[in-house]
């Protein structure tokens, strides 16, 4: 059994951290970034709760649309 160690947050319009989801590893947390971020665009990240570390971010403003 694993434990949830990377939180999932997206920062709201004044950058302060809303939490989303927590996940086990680094190959979800991309995962996860990457589908967020292609829904709502916006400023998304893992915090790893072990080393008390954002790990991974993503980032994808309007203009990034595909298609767009």
């Amino acid at each position: 059994m694993s434990s949830l160690s990377l939180d999932i947050f997206k920062n709201d319009v004044h950058g302060n951290p809303i939490w989303l989801d927590a996940v086990g590893d680094l190959d979800a947390a991309r995962l996860t970034l990457r589908q967020l971020a292609s829904v709502i665009p916006g400023e998304y990240f893992a915090f790893d709760q072990n080393i008390h570390q954002i790990v991974v971010s993503v980032v994808r403003s309007d203009s990034d649309r595909i298609g767009g």
